[in-house]
């Protein structure tokens, strides 16, 4: 008869990992357990509640690709949970670039091509999800640099002479709906020319910019 092995407990580290993971999963994830396992390969909601949960008696505590794909559903660096395994990480990553060091020889060349072999699908899901990283900081920088124009143009707004308010709102209002009292037929030709003079010119800076890329 086989006697099953007790589960070794989490250490503090990992409970606060799991602690911190479940923080950032409730204001982050956006989904249920159910639908967040599926979509990013961890598991069904059991093995999502578990990793959340590692402070528990049933929790299981996070492994380095697991981690991987919370952080890639969360949006953040691993590090952000789990410092510990965003050093694992940094390692096996290691192994898997042109940084490894040189191998030796002998039984330590060997315990080096084992030790490279089992991080070797480890390894491949540490560089998408370097790939990953890159195209989200890209994102963020792109979405920052859109919301301080925002930002800007609704402070000029906010700050403009009345007559110029009522303009902008009467070129942005939609066209089914009723104008303002003093805006005329003419004046809603005028608007329209100056939307066609507008797009004229952002055709024309999309056209230059072919001609000199020579797309």
């Amino acid at each position: 008869m086989t006697t099953k092995k007790p589960k070794t407990p989490p250490t503090d580290e990992q409970i606060q990992d799991s602690v911190r993971l479940r923080e950032l999963f409730e204001k982050r994830a956006g989904m249920s357990q159910l639908e967040f396992g599926q979509v990013y390969g961890i598991g069904n909601q059991g093995m999502v509640w578990q990793y959340l949960n590692a402070d528990k008696p049933k929790g299981s505590v996070l492994n380095v690709v697991a981690a991987i794909k919370f952080a890639e559903g969360l949006r953040c660096h691993v590090s952000d949970f789990s410092p510990s395994l965003q050093k694992e990480i940094d390692r096996i990553a290691m192994f898997a670039s042109d940084r490894r060091p040189a191998a030796g020889t002998g039984a330590g060349q060997d315990q080096q091509t084992n030790l490279a072999s089992q991080d070797s699908d480890e390894g491949d899901v540490i560089v998408k999800a370097k790939e990953r990283a890159k195209e989200f900081e890209r994102n963020k920088a792109r979405d920052a640099a859109i919301i301080e124009k925002m930002i800007d143009v609704g402070h000029r707004y906010q700050v403009a002479e009345p007559p110029k308010q009522l303009v902008i709102d009467f070129l942005l209002k939609d066209e089914s709906a009723p104008g303002p009292p003093w805006a005329d037929g003419d004046a809603r030709s005028y608007a329209d020319s100056l939307e066609m003079k507008a797009l004229r010119w952002i055709a024309k800076g999309k056209s230059d910019a072919q001609t000199k890329t020579g797309t």
